[in-house]
């Protein structure tokens, strides 16, 4: 049998080789191709480098692997490039300043490069190019080709290449300034400039690791009508058609309106073209960005001389745009909401809204009687942003919803519900769900936690299943969530105000939030993907005092990265430490074989806490003289000076 002092004689002979867990010293690069290997899951190495302008970061790794890159400003997170297929890319604009950058293994070890690059690269010693005809050339992996053109007039430039070869097209002026863009991964992809005069430059830049064909075309448009703003279609309300050649071309129009309308985009469903309106100085008031059709735009009280553009953001084909006025729209404003009486699916909605103020467009509104405990969830069918609002039958907002469109709330009478883009348009399903009251249902009646330590389970197959706890924090607080094997839970931690402060995003345990120093009571709020069981653990820890990028548990000293949570990385912290969990093992293993030794004397005189005869469990009496503690929430049987169930982890 192990004892306590063969643990303590093993350990007392290691710790010479423990160490506080280290990673490489912050290694100063320039911009270009850096290589690095990480030998560990979890492993990280950091860069310094300085930049300014506009870059591309693009990071590769073993087909095995999945490996991300984060890159910090002043100890903030400007990006990150966490794709899980290789080039992973990501470009930052506007940079200035010296930029940390953290490579970290997710999944897998190896070798890995990194390539920074300013997003023009270099523009000497280009060929000149003649307006008319079609380049044809070639752009090699991670890299960018360069020609000159001289122009006057307006102008539509055509890129096409092979489906998912990611080259972008810009036209700049010859101080790199950049007039207009495509975007890569959609062909054919058009830009348009007017009023051009003198020798500009073009950039074909390609963000892949291999290299690729493209073909571009400068077409002289003339003064043809609706091709910019400055000379569009004069329509008026009704329907119109037009044709539009590919991704990223446009027609403009321009209506007069009074009033209140619903605007319509139609086309084939193999396209994805978008309609936006502005005002006469120019300042856009609603767009129409969905993945359905019809696309709709409901303007309420508008006057006067807008603009509305539609263009494709993929294929090309013709479209209907339909304008049509409404003396009222059902669902437009809080004085006419869409009375509804249980869950509404396939919902369309208008584009962006001004303002959240209940009396301003931009929003469908819904009135519905509730009486009980619900959860209302709002769905998106495409991955636009939107949010929506619960209020009283007077106006007053009630709730707005968090950050998973989910308002938990117990409600008896009339309320309204606003519905608001935040930046798009798309469909959506609004569903109400009726729960009873029970304990953990929300922030409002969350369970407490009282001993640092708390199990539970979710039943749950998306992230509209959560369960919420509370607790008093006293500092600096770091929670630990563990799962079943086959889960993936993660956790949120929500102050008073119902806003999450921090949250853990991670697909492997123990998943850990460490905070801010917060005092009183806050919020937990468990999340799943899938059903099972689950463990919190509750504690506090003592931060790095050198500095931190990201979070507050990641020292930056100036020689190296340490991890820090409590210790100063020092071999007698780490010695004590190490003694101190040795003691603590070897404390287990003496009462773990004591207890076996009870059961089995116990076992060995016939008192079992089990009656196999009779399929009955002993009386308690009987239990507790055969050491054995029986759990009322499992019918586990535990060690008789055990506090907690060693199946289930329930209170003994």
């Amino acid at each position: 049998m192990r004892t306590v002092f063969h643990i303590l004689i093993i350990s007392i002979l290691l710790i010479p080789g423990v160490s506080a867990l280290e990673i490489d010293a912050v290694v100063d690069i320039s911009e270009g191709l850096t290589t690095g290997t990480i030998n560990s899951v979890g492993g990280e190495i950091w860069y310094n480098i300085n930049l300014t302008g506009d870059y591309f970061f693009s990071l590769n790794g073993p087909d095995s692997t999945d490996f991300d890159l984060y890159i910090y400003l002043d100890n903030v997170q400007v990006d990150v490039a966490d794709a899980t297929s290789y080039p992973d890319v990501v470009t930052v604009d506007n940079t200035s300043g010296i930029y940390q950058l953290k490579v970290i293994s997710i999944k897998g070890t190896g070798n890995f490069t990194l390539q920074v690059n300013n997003l023009y690269g270099s523009a000497s010693n280009i060929p000149k190019l003649a307006v008319g005809g079609t380049i044809n050339d070639t752009v090699s992996e991670i890299g960018i080709l360069w020609y000159s053109v001289n122009l006057i007039g307006n102008y539509s430039f055509y890129l096409e290449s092979a489906p998912n070869i990611k080259i972008k097209a810009q036209l700049l002026y010859v101080n790199l300034t950049r007039i207009t863009n495509t975007e890569y991964g959609i062909y054919p992809n058009i830009m348009s400039a007017d009023n051009l005069n003198g020798t500009y430059l073009l950039s074909f830049k390609n963000y892949d690791d291999i290299s690729a064909n493209f073909t571009f075309s400068i077409v002289d448009v003339g003064d043809q009508t609706g091709i910019f703003r400055d000379n569009p279609i004069d329509i008026t309300v009704g329907l119109h058609s037009g044709y539009l050649v590919g991704s990223g071309d446009k027609i403009w129009y321009r209506v007069n309106l009074t009033g209140n309308y619903l605007i319509s985009l139609d086309a084939f469903s193999d396209t994805d073209f978008d309609m936006y309106i502005l005002n006469e100085t120019g300042s856009m008031v609603n767009s129409a960005r969905g993945t359905n059709y019809p696309e709709n735009l409901f303007l309420y009280n508008y006057s006067g001389i807008y603009y509305i553009y539609v263009e494709a953001w993929a294929n090309y084909g013709n479209f209907t745009l339909d304008i049509n006025y409404y003396e009222n729209i059902p669902g437009d404003h809080i004085s006419n909401a869409i009375a509804i009486n249980g869950s509404l699916y396939n919902e369309s909605l208008p584009g962006p809204a001004l303002s959240t103020d209940p009396n301003l467009n931009g929003s469908i509104w819904y009135n519905i009687n509730l009486t009980g405990s619900y959860q209302i969830e709002l769905q998106k069918l495409v991955s636009d942003d939107f949010i929506f609002n619960l209020l009283l039958e007077n106006g007053t907002y009630i709730s707005t919803s968090n950050y998973r469109n989910v308002i938990q709330a117990t409600l008896n009478g009339s309320y309204f519900i606003q519905v608001i883009p935040n930046g798009y348009t798309g469909y959506f399903n609004l569903t109400f769900e009726e729960r009873s009251h029970l304990p953990g249902f929300s922030i409002y009646n969350a369970i407490e936690i009282t001993n640092n330590f708390i199990t539970g389970s979710l039943p749950g197959v998306s992230f509209s299943n959560s369960n919420f706890y509370s607790f008093n924090a006293n500092g600096f607080t770091k929670i630990e969530l563990n799962g079943d094997d086959d889960t993936n839970f993660n956790i949120n931690l929500i102050d008073g105000d119902n806003r999450v402060i921090e949250k853990s995003t991670g697909s492997t345990y123990p998943d850990i939030i460490t905070s801010n120093e917060i005092y009183g009571v806050y919020y937990i709020e468990v999340t799943g993907y899938n059903a099972g069981k689950y463990s919190i653990f509750i504690t506090n820890y003592t931060p790095s005092t050198n500095g931190t990028i990201g979070y507050p548990n990641m020292a930056v000293p100036t020689g190296e990265m340490i991890y820090d949570e409590g210790f100063n990385g020092s071999i007698i912290a780490n010695m004590i430490f190490v003694i101190l969990m040795v003691i603590g093992i070897g404390y287990f293993v003496y009462k773990r074989d004591t207890n076996k030794k009870l059961v089995k004397d116990a076992m060995k005189n016939s008192i079992r806490p089990y009656d196999p005869l009779n399929k009955s469990y002993n009386t308690e009496k009987v239990i507790k003289k055969a050491v054995f503690k029986t759990c009322k929430a499992c019918y586990t049987q535990n060690p008789k000076d055990s506090s907690y169930c060693i199946e289930c982890g329930s209170t003994l």
